[in-house]
């Protein structure tokens, strides 16, 4: 009689859930894609005298140009830039400025001529995030905004009538064409470009390398 060995019964398995998989392969395309930047060129652009939130000091400048009709531009405002705002504007870690760059279509010169007539009257931020949470640029709707936020109505109408703020809006849109702007929203980190409004978890891992230099 021949006696087999008896065979040790097989380990279940256990499978990894869909979820699971998702989320270790986005992590390691995150990675992969911050990766990517290490080496790339850097791009001397210059925060000229724009808007800007955080200290004048702070180790990492991060330059946004964009424009009021970019849905792109939008999603980073509404959902990443308060995130970016709360660890690391508001804590002095970054310097962050806003820059025009509109392209010609419809209301979208007259929204970037806006919110510089705002800003004259010191209101651009507040002026900034009305544009944001709204679809409407049209030229009524500029002006309502404006009287919603208590600004000189008299003063902002005859600002943005008489394009008087075009000049440095132009002069935005040229400087930008001159660092490889192609599109919004572009951002530089600390001359770094960055093209396309990635997620919070993106800038930050951009930004702590900045900040553990």
């Amino acid at each position: 009689m021949i006696f087999m060995p008896k065979r040790k019964p097989k380990r279940a398995v256990k499978k990894k859930s869909p979820l699971y998989v998702i989320l270790v392969l986005g992590v390691i395309a995150l990675f992969a894609v911050v990766y990517s930047y290490r080496g790339a060129a850097l791009v001397n652009a210059s925060a000229d005298d724009d808007p800007s939130l955080g200290s004048e000091n702070a180790p990492v400048t991060m330059i946004m140009f964009s424009n009021y009709a970019c849905s792109f531009s939008r999603d980073f405002w509404q959902d990443t830039f308060p995130l970016l705002k709360q660890q690391y504007i508001d804590t002095g870690k970054i310097r962050f400025v806003f820059r025009d760059f509109p392209v010609q279509t419809p209301g979208v010169i007259d929204s970037s001529l806006a919110a510089e007539c705002a800003d004259d009257q010191g209101k651009f931020w507040e002026y900034n995030n009305a544009l944001v949470n709204s679809v409407r640029i049209d030229k009524d709707s500029l002006k309502e905004y404006a009287s919603d936020l208590g600004l000189d109505t008299e003063q902002f109408n005859s600002c943005l009538d008489s394009q008087q703020r075009l000049a440095e809006v132009r002069k935005d849109f040229s400087n930008g064409v001159s660092y490889g702007v192609r599109g919004t929203p572009t951002f530089f980190i600390n001359g770094l470009r960055v093209e396309g409004g990635e997620s919070f978890s993106f800038f930050a891992q951009l930004i702590e390398k900045e900040l553990a230099k």
